[in-house]
């Protein structure tokens, strides 16, 4: 993914939005690192949270064929077992925000904690 990216990273005078990523604590970790060497800010992730139920909700909303119970039982499972030890990582540099309610709303929650 950096190789993709770093043009877009060597500019300091650009801010750099990356949807869904890092996921991993590994790939949060070498990014830190990528940032680091470029001299650039340390990464600031905003985390959209939303309850299990929530999720599964929207899941099932979608209606497509691979958002099944199972499917979306292992995806959850897998942002805990996966995501969450990233989330951790971050710990006050991340922007946490609650993901449910009014779209306006969240934009703004974000907009106050950038």
């Amino acid at each position: 993914m950096l190789e993709m990216i770093e043009p877009n990273l060597v500019s300091r005078e650009q801010i750099l939005l990356l949807d869904g990523s890092p996921r991993r604590l590994f790939e949060a970790q070498v990014l830190d690192e990528f940032m680091a060497h470029l001299h650039r800010p340390r990464v600031k992730p905003i985390y959209l949270d939303i309850s299990n139920e929530e999720s599964t909700r929207r899941l099932i909303a979608r209606k497509r064929s691979d958002d099944t119970a199972e499917a979306i039982h292992n995806r959850l499972a897998w942002f805990t077992t996966e995501v969450i030890p990233t989330i951790d990582y971050y710990g006050d540099r991340i922007i946490r925000v609650s993901g449910e309610g009014d779209i306006a709303k969240i934009q703004s929650d974000i907009q106050l904690q950038l």
